[in-house]
């Protein structure tokens, strides 16, 4: 194997490291999602295609079919293909909103998931494990607990079942008589 070879080898690696953390930040912290997708991303990509351009014209040897697969393993080709089939996947849910409501001592948070031809698959209520005050409105921690009626719809838009929560424990609910009385 060439010298370029590794180097362009350990390009990759990096390149793939930093994009899997990028990623994970988008999935943990979804309010900063559009900021990686049209900040982060961008000047990510632009800076890494600086770099491979510098590695390729540092060594002119890359002619061979093998550096032609690693020349395209290194760019964002593969992770917006993989971004893309996973898209498509029609059994995909797909967080539709979030959003999160003073409620006394506690922060509480609403999801809205929905299946990927974006009809509601449910809705989740969450309360923050911690007690906020008027002066410092974040809770120490950010851990959730499950809390109020999950509502769980079917593709065609119909109540499928409700769970209730109380501070993360799990509460019995008849779920017959609530959704004959709708």
């Amino acid at each position: 194997m060439v010298k370029q070879n590794k180097i362009l080898i350990f390009y990759i690696i990096v390149f793939y490291i930093i994009t899997v953390v990028i990623i994970t930040n988008i999935l943990t912290d979804q309010s900063n999602s559009l900021f990686y997708i049209f900040y982060v991303f961008p000047i990510f990509w632009g800076i890494s295609l600086f770099l491979l351009i510098s590695i390729i014209l540092y060594n002119k040897k890359n002619k061979k079919k093998y550096n032609k697969y690693l020349i395209v393993l290194s760019t964002p080709i593969p992770t917006i293909l993989i971004a893309f089939l996973i898209s498509i996947n029609p059994y995909r849910e797909v967080v539709e909103s979030t959003h999160e409501i003073i409620d006394n001592k506690y922060l509480k948070k609403v999801v809205r998931i929905r299946y990927s031809d974006y009809k509601l698959k449910r809705i989740e209520y969450y309360i923050s494990k911690d007690t906020i005050s008027s002066n410092d409105l974040f809770p120490e921690t950010n851990e959730w607990l499950k809390d109020s009626v999950w509502v769980y719809y079917n593709r065609s838009g119909e109540i499928e079942k409700m769970v209730r929560y109380n501070k993360g424990l799990f509460i019995p609910l008849d779920t017959t008589r609530r959704i004959n009385k709708r």
